[in-house]
């Protein structure tokens, strides 16, 4: 996979409590719109194999934290008051003391901040994901961030990456350190197989809508049968028992005490 995409972690902020906002936060603060990037934050926010702008602001409308606050690299005193009084309102709180936020200058810039392709979940409870992002939000650290590399769709390679194969490299490259929850780093997402011959048959909308109505076990029906099958060459018995091993090695994890 790492010859498709290009894995990196989401957005260190030191801080998220000042930082990551929801819409509330900001009418209270009257901070400005062009200091303010959309955000995912949590892994629960991203329910399909898109993320929409409809998701964005569905996620705005539950007052979920969408919003990441990106000052300007610039004199304290030039930004407006709204802004220079939340900052003061975070030394009060000695959120600027932290291990990230006293080590850069000033405090309260947060770097390396850019809109990815993707999201790819960090940490994995039932199976991995890749999020195509069609609502130019960033994301926190929760999550990794995703740029597409190369001649393939976005959206093939979005959808190719739900299937059983995928599943159970998953289940061998990630790390489980108890509590059933599968991590990755960036360089062990870039390593995960990823069958990509016929994937040019998968429509990403209707993957997308059968992952939030009928669920996982649906989508890899159909990719399973065109990836493993058609694609690679599998028999229907052999794909099936591709399956059976993502889902061993899943329940072990997950019922490891």
């Amino acid at each position: 996979s790492g010859d498709v995409f290009d894995v990196d972690v989401g957005v260190v902020t030191g801080q998220n409590d000042f930082f990551v906002l929801n819409n509330e936060q900001i009418h209270h603060y009257d901070l400005p719109a062009e200091y303010l990037e959309r955000l995912v934050s949590r892994s629960i926010q991203l329910e399909g194999a898109v993320f929409t702008e409809d998701d964005w602001l569905e996620n705005v409308r539950k007052k979920l934290p969408s919003y990441l606050l990106r000052l300007p690299n610039v004199q304290r005193k030039r930004l407006p008051e709204s802004a220079h009084n939340y900052i003061q309102f975070g030394e009060d709180a000695q959120w600027h003391v932290g291990y990230k936020c006293r080590n850069r200058s000033p405090w309260y810039v947060v770097p390396s901040v850019w809109i990815p392709d993707a999201f790819m979940l960090r940490q994995v409870h039932s199976y991995p994901k890749l999020v195509l992002n069609q609502a130019q939000a960033t994301c926190t650290d929760t999550l990794h961030r995703v740029r597409f590399k190369g001649h393939h769709q976005r959206s093939h390679i979005t959808a190719a990456f739900m299937n059983s194969l995928t599943f159970a490299g998953a289940e061998v490259t990630g790390r489980s350190y108890g509590g059933g929850v599968l991590t990755f780093e960036p360089s062990e997402a870039e390593r995960l197989p990823l069958p990509l011959h016929n994937s040019a048959t998968l429509d990403l909308t209707e993957i997308d809508r059968l992952l939030r109505t009928c669920g996982i076990y649906a989508v890899l029906d159909l990719t399973d049968r065109r990836l493993l099958v058609d694609g690679l060459g599998l028999t229907p018995k052999e794909a099936k028992q591709v399956r059976g091993m993502w889902e061993k090695l899943r329940d072990r994890r997950i019922n490891r005490k």
